[in-house]
Formats: C-alpha cells, structure tokens, sequence
C-alpha cells in the first residue's frame, strides 16, 4: 500500500465532529441508565448484606446469652435483682457482654462491633489472652483476671458512650430464664443523625433508618428508626417498653430518613461523578481523535502518466522539465559557444538515446541541465537522465 492510500485510510478512518457528538451522546445516555439501573440496586445490596452481618453477630451474642441463661437460670445482670442497671454512661453493658465472654458461651470479641458502625474492632493480638479468653479486657490488653468474673473482679469496665469495641446496648433488666420470648434482650446502642458528622463514640450509632434488636429467644429484628425505636430505651410499661442501654433516637423519623443539606451536595456530586465521568473521558479521546484526522497530512496527488508525442507514457512528477522554445533559444544562445547549453555533436537524447540536433524542438532539465527531445520526454514531466530524478 503506497503512501496516498495510507493516507486516504487515515483520512476516512478519523470522526467528524458531528459523528463525535452523536457518539458521545449515545455512550452518555447507555451510561446513564445503567448507572440509574444498577448503583440503587448497588446500593441496596450493601445495606442489605451490612444489616445481615448485623443481624448474624447480634444473634450470635443472644445465643450465647440464652446458654448462659440455661446454666445461671437468668441472664447476665450487674446489680440485684430487683434494681435497673445503668444505662449507656456506666458499665453495666460492657461487664455483662464480658461475663459472656469469661464464661466461655462468647469467643469472638469482633463479633461485637456492627461493620456499619465507626466503632474499631481490636484484633487479639496477645497470645496469653487468645490461649485463655479470660484474660481479654477492652483495648487488646491482658488484664482480665481468670479467676474472679467481670461482675466481681474490680476491673474498671468502660462504659457504652465511653467505648469503640462494642456497638451494643444490654438489658437494664434482671432477666430470668423463663422470662417471655418477646422480651428485648440487646440492641443496636444508638441510631446515626445525619446532620452530625462528628460525635463521641457512644453518640454515633450504626444505622441511620433503625435498630436491629434480638428477643430472648435469639430472633432479630428490625425496628424501623425515629419515634418508632424510642420504646427500646423507654422503662416505663414492662411489657410495652424495652428497658435496653441505648441512646433514643434524636429525631424524629421524618427527619432522621432526610439528608443534610452539606450531605446531599456531598451525594449528588459523587453521582455526577459517576455519571458524567466516563462520558466527558471518551468526549476528550474522541475530540483528540477529531484533531488527529484534521491534522492529518494532505494525502499525495494520485499519480499520473503524460504520453509524449513519441507515444512515450512517463511518470508525471514534480520537475523542472521545461520545454525550449525560439525566445528560450535565443536567451541561452543554443548552439554558440560559451552558451548557457552546448551541443555537441555526439551528444544523444538521455530517453531515446538518438542524435540530439539544434535545430529540433528540444528541452531541458532546470536540475542536471540535459537536453533531450521534445517529443521524448513531454513538459512537465520527469528527468529521464539517470541520477537525477528532477
């Protein structure tokens, strides 16, 4: 393939502006619906499989409260019987979920923190404390005493607004054994607001729209957020209330389920992003691609051929053949000497190799300066003298 055509396939090969802006438009709107169609859905499956991860450590903590239950013949409770533990700012709920844990029923501190909390979940790390989990207190340290239970041993427990390791508010309530399946027995500690984007670690919460709790028969469920979920703190009615160390939501639900105004701008300039990221990167590929094929060199004129009167076919190229007319004789004195061109009389045309005479319609090359005939070698068109290729 000569370079003409290379050069024509390049030419057809590079878009227009309007084919650019039709292409664009196209992958803009196919962008915009998938993204329309799939990020909710996206969206929706992460806060599923957030609250089912959810779900599955509360009832794991319930089902060890239950076996814990089976054996004590009531759930673990810090003060008697007859007195309401704390609530979120003492230890209460930090002492009974570590007694779960010394008593063996728990294993799994991590297990503790909901995944859509900002709480940290601290890794064991000691190998004394992995060998006897009896050992293991808030912060990874090894300084749970095996021999005496968190209810009796002293140890300053943290309390629920003062600690990340635990996204879980207890049961203020000595809970018998035979106690009604219905009954709160744990909670999501705190339901997030919005309009808060910093707050102390027993503030924050795990959910924006509601709370999951687990009964005292280990079933989860969820408990839709705002006034919906004040029962779950309230201690009035025994058996309308929960009686649990959470924080009552702050909110309302109408305004809890709305978004800040700083967060909504924070979304709605994440979707743009997703939206018209892609769209504006291919705009930019196919404008640099529309000055590529601009800028693309004029392709090569189609060679063509000029039959002499000899019946001679020569390449047309671009040459300094001219042709030597009377005025063009007379000028370049032919045939006297010391003359811009002299013959000789052995001098042959370089095309047909015949006797060149000075008396026959000849021309000249302007480069290497051969004369030749006229009928040889048409005007315009190139050089036949070896070498010279003007």
């Amino acid at each position: 393939m000569n370079a003409s055509a290379r050069a024509a396939r390049r030419r057809r090969a590079g878009l227009t502006r309007i084919g650019a802006l039709v292409l664009f438009v196209l992958f803009a709107s196919l962008w915009l619906c998938v993204f329309t169609a799939l990020v909710p859905g996206l969206a929706r499956a992460q806060r599923s499989a957030t609250r089912s991860r959810c779900y599955n450590d509360l009832r794991m903590l319930g089902l060890a409260a239950l076996q814990y239950a089976d054996d004590e013949r009531a759930f673990p409770h810090l003060g008697p019987r007859s007195v309401l533990d704390g609530g979120t700012d003492t230890p209460a709920t930090t002492k009974a979920v570590r007694t779960l844990l010394w008593r063996g029923y728990h294993d799994r501190p991590q297990g503790w923190v909901c995944v859509a909390s900002a709480d940290i979940d601290v890794p064991i790390t000691d190998a004394a404390v992995r060998e006897d989990l009896r050992r293991w207190f808030w912060g990874g340290a090894a300084r749970g005493d095996p021999e005496r239970p968190p209810f009796s041993d002293g140890l300053p427990d943290p309390a629920l607004d003062a600690t990340d390791e635990l996204s879980y508010g207890w049961t203020r309530r000595a809970l018998g054994a035979n106690v009604r399946s219905s009954s709160a027995l744990a909670a999501d500690r705190a339901q997030q607001d919005p309009e808060r984007a910093e707050a102390p670690p027993g503030e924050w919460g795990n959910h924006e729209d509601g709370a999951a709790v687990v009964r005292a028969d280990g079933t989860v469920e969820w408990v839709a957020g705002g006034e919906d979920a004040a029962w779950l703190a309230a201690t009035e009615d025994p058996v309308r209330h929960g009686f649990l160390a959470v924080r009552p939501p702050l909110r309302p639900a109408g305004f809890v389920r709305g978004e800040s105004v700083a967060r909504w701008l924070r979304r709605t300039a994440l979707a743009l992003l997703w939206t018209l990221g892609p769209p504006l990167l291919l705009a930019g590929l196919l404008a640099w691609r529309v000055r590529v094929s601009e800028r693309a060199p004029p392709p090569a004129a189609s060679p063509r051929v000029v039959v002499a009167p000899s019946g001679r076919v020569a390449p047309v190229r671009p040459s300094r053949v001219e042709t030597l007319g009377p005025d063009e004789r007379q000028r370049l004195g032919l045939g006297a000497p010391g003359g811009a061109v002299v013959l000789h009389a052995a001098q042959r045309c370089p095309a047909c190799h015949d006797q060149v005479k000075a008396d026959e319609p000849l021309s000249r090359c302007g480069g290497c300066r051969a004369v030749f005939h006229a009928d040889c070698v048409a005007p315009g068109a190139a050089c036949p003298t070896l070498g010279c290729g003007g």
